[in-house]
Formats: C-alpha cells, structure tokens, sequence
C-alpha cells in the first residue's frame, strides 16, 4: 500500500503526520470492536447453555411415590440413580467403635521394654498428643497416654528393675488411631472383626471383593491385594444415620449436593435435596422428614 502524508498549514510552516498515528487509532477502534463481538458470542453460549440445561430438566422421568402416611411425593429419575422410599432398603447401624483393645500393641511393645511407659515430664508438645483432645474419657493422664498413633490405656503393671519407669505405666488396653496406628502402610489390627457394609456402598466407592476393604469407626480402608496391609483411605463416613420417614438429623440446613446432580435435584417448594454419605435424600420441606434416599449408580 502507498504510504500517505497529510499535510496541514500553518503559520510557521508545514507539519507532517505520519500514517503510524493513524494505524494506531484504527487498530484500537478494531480492538474494541472485537472484543465487544467476543462478549456477544459469551452471552449467546450461556444463554444457549442455559437453555438446553432448562429443557433437560423439563423433559426428566418423574416418578410418583407415596410415604409410610400414603400421601404422594414425586422423585426426579433417570437410569443414573435408584430411588429408595422403605426403611429396610438403607437401614444399616454401623458398629460402635470398641472402647479398647486388651494387651499391648507391637508398635509399644517393641518401643518400650515389657509395654511399661517411662514418666510423663513435660506436657504434650501438641493439642493432639493429649488423650483427652479425643474424648473427655481419656483426660487423665495418669490413665491414659498417646504414642506412636495409639490411644493406649494404663494400668498396674511391674517395671523392668533398672529402668527408671513407675509402677502403673503398664499398657493393658490400646485404641488404633486413624492416621495412626491405623496409616497407610500399617498392619491391619486382627483384633478388629470383618464388618459386612452395604452393597450399595462398596459399589459407590469401587471397593472391589471381599478382602479389599476393612471398616472401623465409621471409616472405610483400601486393603493392598492378597494382604493385610492399609494401602489407603476410601471413605469416610461423617454424617449421622438416616432414617426414611424421620426427621432429618442437624446439619443439615444447607444446600450441598455434589455439582453433577444440582441440575436435577434443586430445593423448591415440593422438595428440599440434602446428601449424605453417597445418597441424595429428598426431603419434606414443612416437616422435613425424609420421604426418600437416592443412590447414585453413575
């Protein structure tokens, strides 16, 4: 392209305005314009986005179902989920953590000679090295000790002559610890007895056939193949037990399903969604008892 001057009289002369100038002003008008077009094209992505989530929802199954009192409630459905409604289809009372184990664990007596504690000297360098940071049963510390990732009871016992312990240091009972005596890579203690979870959950978390997994104290462990090793935590399950037809337990208050399922399963005036340890439970928004557990299959 020819190069172009524009000259402009003045009094003292002639002044000459190089084309760069007005290249530079052209190029941020075209700038502008860009991602003003660019802003467009967004807001037409969302809107279409918008749209085609709205049409999902308007053209999912709905399935009627009635509660223990006979009244009908509806349940958003697809083949990614099954709807539960009975009690007895997700009643499960995990078992109660033992209080302690009796003897003293391999990990203590290769540490200490005879299981016998030397002293306490000076207070827990942390809040939980303290055994009462886990349970006010724990408190006393003549009683009761934290090492090496156990929780381990205290009682009479005879110490090694020469060794500078006290009488009463003995271990006679210990608590694994998740994290601790319960990490990855530890043993898997053989005082702790199998515990059969629901099927449902060890599809949810992948946990494979019988001997991969363990469960204790409403935690569930990955098992390294052909061994008794902890190779890893699955799951741990936080909330409280949920019945169908009871009021939901506190905690609850909020919204908090995970994002996949928000589309399908919004609070509204009919319903109100709360999950929970790998369901979705819809619940009645007046009294808000569950009317029904949803598990997610996909």
């Amino acid at each position: 392209m020819p190069r172009t001057w524009t000259f402009l009289a003045g009094m003292t002369g002639l002044t000459l305005i190089a084309p760069l100038a007005i290249g530079i002003a052209a190029a941020g008008q075209s700038g502008a314009q860009q991602s003003g077009q660019a802003e467009a094209q967004n807001r037409i992505t969302a809107a279409r986005e918008q749209r085609q989530q709205e049409r999902a929802r308007e053209n999912a199954a709905v399935t009627t179902f009635k509660d223990s009192t006979g009244r009908e409630f509806r349940v958003p459905t697809s083949d990614r989920v099954h709807v539960l409604t009975r009690e007895q289809d997700i009643a499960w009372n995990p078992p109660a953590a033992a209080p302690t184990f009796s003897g003293c664990p391999a990990a203590i007596s290769g540490k200490y000679p005879g299981c016998v504690l030397p002293p306490r000297t000076h207070p827990p360098e942390k809040a939980w090295h303290d055994p009462g940071w886990f349970s006010p049963a724990w408190a006393d510390d003549t009683q009761a000790r934290f090492d090496g990732g156990y929780l381990l009871r205290l009682g009479a016992a005879t110490a090694p002559a020469g060794s500078g312990t006290e009488s009463g240091n003995g271990v006679v009972g210990y608590l694994p610890l998740l994290g601790g005596g319960l990490a990855v890579g530890q043993a898997w203690p053989g005082a702790y007895k199998p515990v059969t979870l629901p099927g449902y959950y060890t599809r949810y978390y992948g946990l494979g056939g019988e001997g991969a997994w363990r469960y204790y104290d409403r935690t569930i462990y990955r098992m390294k193949p052909g061994g008794s090793t902890i190779a890893g935590v699955a799951a741990i399950l936080l909330g409280a037990p949920i019945r169908i037809g009871q009021p939901m337990p506190p905690g609850h208050d909020a919204y908090n399903l995970p994002a996949a399922w928000r589309d399908q399963y919004r609070d509204g005036p009919e319903a109100l969604y709360r999950y929970s340890d790998g369901y979705i439970y819809q619940l009645d928004p007046a009294s808000r008892r569950v009317r029904a557990a949803i598990e997610l299959l996909a």
